[in-house]
């Protein structure tokens, strides 16, 4: 019951840091230590309406589809790696491959290299022949995808990720006989 606890108010605390993805994810796994249980938030149920708002929160933040994907990783979780996941061993991991793990697609990148560059949502958008709305959209779904809540955010992203790409492509040719 322990890790239960620890894992749901860690959850909450990530939802409370705007950390939407290991907020679902850390719901998910709460969930999983609750169910072995046998009930849910055991001792305290008028605690339920944190976990009603964390979770209403971080769905709204992340989307319908991308909240169950995340909550469906913690809620698979056995409870070492729950507990291993809540104490952050994972995003040690997770730095080292970080542009691994994000994908966005081809027009998310233009939009976050323009973000970097400090164009408005009207500029990207006159830039990119889109809407101001679309350009608007593309800006909070890269926000959303690399889990930041503000632009500055992005742009600091996008110049270490272009610094990434220009080491990996100096490594590769290096390699090359």
């Amino acid at each position: 019951m322990n890790a239960a606890w620890c894992v749901e108010s860690l959850a909450w605390t990530a939802v409370a840091q705007r950390d939407w993805k290991h907020a679902a994810i850390l719901l998910g796994a709460a969930e999983m230590c609750w169910q072995k249980i046998g009930r849910p938030l055991t001792g305290l149920s008028r605690l339920s309406g944190f976990r009603d708002k964390a979770m209403k929160s971080a769905r709204k933040a992340l989307g319908e589809s991308a909240f169950d994907r995340e909550f469906h990783r913690g809620i698979v979780m056995s409870e070492m790696e729950a507990v291993a996941y809540a104490l952050d061993e994972r995003r040690s991991a997770q730095a080292a491959s970080s542009s691994e793990a994000i994908r966005l697609t081809r027009r998310e990148q233009q939009v976050a290299e323009l973000v970097a560059q400090g164009l408005t949502n009207r500029a990207i958008a006159e830039r990119l022949f889109i809407s101001v709305r679309t350009a608007q959209g593309h800006v909070e779904h890269v926000l959303t995808k690399l889990g930041f809540n503000s632009r500055a955010q992005i742009a600091a992203w996008a110049v270490s990720h272009a610094h990434e790409e220009e080491s990996q492509g100096a490594a590769r040719s290096v390699d090359r006989p």
